[in-house]
């Protein structure tokens, strides 16, 4: 129990903790108590204690406005609490150089490191108690300081001091550019920057510690932020594709999503698919398997994302199923993925009827770690071991594969890794892949291209819904890169002194990447290569077709149909498995005097006309609230630039702000509101005409408010 004080009859009390581990000293009021000069905090009459406040916070920031003047700092040092009731009935507001420092660990110590510590015993203190009637009032204060007090110069670089971080615009700006994928670093210079203040700039851990208090806020409530993006996003995309797999509890386990231009892009590209799982930078380390092809300029594309609880077999079957559901069940010609067995068995039950390859990088990583042993006894091994895998013909592997196992006494059965791969060779020897088409991969690299682009966007403590989000701007990007890549093609014409009509014809329909790819065959076609006859049968010959360079037994047999040359065919499969015509069949149709390249040879999914088209519609729709808020983006940079400094502008700026928001909120209400395109511009004609002189003390002005009137009047005729 404590004696009131000013005769209030305060309840039974209990101390509790030292807020910032100062001293806990709990005892009344010392003699050397001091009246303070500062406005804030002495009354019309004078007095100190006794002064009377609305909340705890208007008596902190008020003793932290006298401190600002004096030149210190002050901290939160403790609180007392009711015994009765819990209610906290008395705060501690300290000077920053209260209590004593800790000493250094002996970890520190044992380094030699000078630890420097900011308390010095400081007694001054305002203390304020709960009155009867409600509000508090200062029931005990200390004025007597231990220290030096700050210049001040200076006295703004107290922590209390350091509003910028602490304020609501500031909080909601990091926050939107969290959003939008910057990371703290970037963060920090952006706010700085519109801040305007050069003596208080924003740190990258104080930028860190806004968005941290922020997740846990959001903790357990990203499968509803997730639900309310796609909800969102499905009322501007109606063909907008999401599913989700919960636990009994509602939590999530799977999710799985694609927008209308992905599936649109599979209808046109969804001949090969690259499935990887090994990403998972995000917060809950759940794995991202994007869905991942490759478009006619041969860039990576996202077909569909997915956030997974685990790698298991079940979980695989029930994001194919999703998939194909997603994409009207159109089943891809091939897939590739690594050599993990859930997701072998997941595809054999999804897409029976799929080519399925595994990721020859991965095959070569794994034959370096478990084929040492036979390396290290056989020099001759790996050499062997190649020639076996440039088998062309099933027959050719199979023979040299016995072999193999002959020379070396390897036995069938032995359950070595060698003989395991044995049993798995439809999925990576090259002869039993050679007549599928895998437009010219053989690894999961373009997921690796894809995770590394990701890496632009989130980070360890990107959470679910951000990492969602997030997904949106990464494809965004990738998007206008296909896009750039089209009107490069559309708008330009392949420079060539070759005037052949294959040359020709090819540069008419192929994209600019892909017409490369063909000259570069046909250019050894036409100076690199010689042949020998083999055979004739009917309307078919047989031409052995290689380099000069290169030994006879390398060349590549091509049958030459003499009526039909579309049906012409080469051992090297590159038709078969990239869609593009190889130098050798090239070779023999020019050396045919074939003047017509046909139609066949050229896949469409390699030709500007598979670009993805939107409608004039909506591109217009799109330039022009693009161009609007271009527009009103630089008449607000314009008056942020020449008003922050005048305090009177800048509250009109914000009046302004406010009024419009209203009105934007009324009309998303479907209620109307009567404001004319001269209102916003004469406004802004006031503002920018204003003769500025004062000095403006306000650090962040509006930047969240200006972000969100933009937003809304961009998609309006407002401006």
């Amino acid at each position: 129990m404590e004696e009131a004080l000013d005769n209030y009859n305060f309840e039974e009390e209990v101390l509790y903790a030292d807020v910032d581990g100062g001293n806990n000293d709990h005892t009344g009021p010392d003699n050397n108590e001091v009246l303070m000069e500062d406005p804030n905090i002495v009354s019309e009459e004078g007095i100190i204690v006794g002064k009377k406040f609305s909340s705890p916070e208007e008596a902190y920031a008020s003793y932290n406005s006298y401190a600002l003047v004096t030149g210190f700092g002050i901290r939160k040092q403790h609180f007392t609490r009711s015994r009765t009731t819990g209610d906290i009935t008395r705060y501690r507001y300290a000077c920053n150089k209260a209590g004593n420092s800790k000493d250094p660990t002996p970890s520190i110590r044992a380094q030699g490191k000078q630890v420097r510590g900011s308390k010095v015993n400081c007694k001054a203190l305002m203390e304020i108690s709960t009155i009867p009637g409600g509000g508090w009032a200062i029931t005990r204060f200390d004025d007597t300081h231990s220290h030096e007090l700050t210049s001040p110069s200076k006295t703004r670089k107290h922590r209390s001091h350091k509003i910028i971080h602490r304020s609501k615009a500031c909080k909601s700006l990091v926050e939107e550019l969290d959003q939008n994928g910057l990371r703290p670093t970037q963060i920090k210079k952006v706010v700085s920057v519109i801040s305007g203040v050069d003596d208080e700039i924003i740190s990258s851990k104080q930028v860190s510690n806004m968005l941290g208090i922020e997740r846990k806020r959001h903790l357990g409530m990203e499968c509803y932020g997730i639900i309310q993006h796609f909800k969102k996003k499905a009322e501007v995309d109606d063909t907008h594709f999401f599913a989700m797999d919960l636990h009994s509890d509602g939590s999530l386990r799977n999710v799985f999503w694609a927008d209308g231009r992905s599936r649109a892009s599979y209808y046109t590209f969804g001949d090969v698919l690259v499935f990887d799982v090994t990403y998972r930078t995000n917060k809950f380390k759940m794995p991202f398997a994007p869905f991942v092809g490759v478009n006619h300029h041969y860039q990576s594309i996202l077909f569909g994302g997915a956030l997974l609880e685990d790698e298991k077999e079940e979980t695989f079957v029930w994001l194919f199923t999703q998939f194909l559901r997603c994409m009207f069940n159109k089943v891809p010609i091939s897939i590739i993925t690594d050599q993990d067995g859930a997701i072998c068995n997941a595809v054999k039950r999804v897409f029976p009827n799929t080519c399925h390859r595994f990721c020859s990088w991965h095959i070569r990583k794994h034959m370096v770690e478990h084929l040492q042993s036979e390396t290290l006894r056989f020099p001759n091994f790996n050499s062997d071991l190649k020639e076996v895998l440039k088998s062309r013909t099933i027959n050719d592997f199979e023979r040299r594969w016995a072999t193999l196992y002959d020379r070396y006494e390897i036995s069938a059965g032995s359950r070595s890794w060698l003989d395991r791969m044995y049993h798995l060779r439809q999925h990576w020897a090259k002869a039993f892949l050679k007549d599928v088409f895998f437009a010219g991969m053989t690894t999961s690299g373009r997921c690796e291209s894809i995770h590394s682009f990701f890496d632009g966007f989130v980070n360890s403590n990107t959470t679910l819904d951000k990492f969602v989000l997030q997904y949106d701007s990464a494809i965004s990007s990738r998007r206008q890169a296909e896009e750039d890549a089209d009107f490069k093609t559309s708008n330009t014409v392949p420079s060539s002194n070759d005037t052949h009509p294959f040359v020709v014809k090819a540069g008419k329909f192929y994209t600019a990447i892909m017409n490369g790819k063909f000259l570069r065959e046909w250019h050894l076609a036409a100076n690199a290569c010689t042949h020998e006859t083999l055979e004739k049968s009917g309307v078919t010959t047989s031409y052995q077709v290689g380099a000069f360079s290169v030994p006879m037994e390398h060349w590549h047999r091509v049958d030459f149909n003499v009526v039909e040359p579309s049906i012409s065919t080469c051992t090297c499969a590159r038709m078969e498995t990239f869609g593009i015509p190889c130098r050798h069949i090239l070779y023999i149709f020019k050396k045919k005097k074939v003047v017509d390249l046909p139609d066949s040879l050229i896949r469409k999914r390699w030709t500007i006309n598979a670009r993805y088209k939107s409608s004039h519609a909506d591109n217009r729709s799109t330039r022009d609230v693009s161009v609007r808020y271009l527009n009103v983006s630089a008449k607000w940079l314009n008056v942020m630039r020449r008003a922050k400094r005048h305090d009177d502008v800048m509250g009109q700026v914000e009046k302004f702000f406010d009024g419009i928001l209203l009105q934007l909120d009324e009309k998303d209400s479907l209620q109307t509101y009567d404001v004319s395109q001269a209102d916003g511009e004469s406004v802004f004609s006031g503002i920018l005409s204003y003769s500025f002189s004062n000095m403006y003390d306000q650090v962040i002005v509006l930047p969240r408010l200006f972000q969100c009137f933009c937003r809304k009047c961009t998609s309006s005729n407002f401006f």
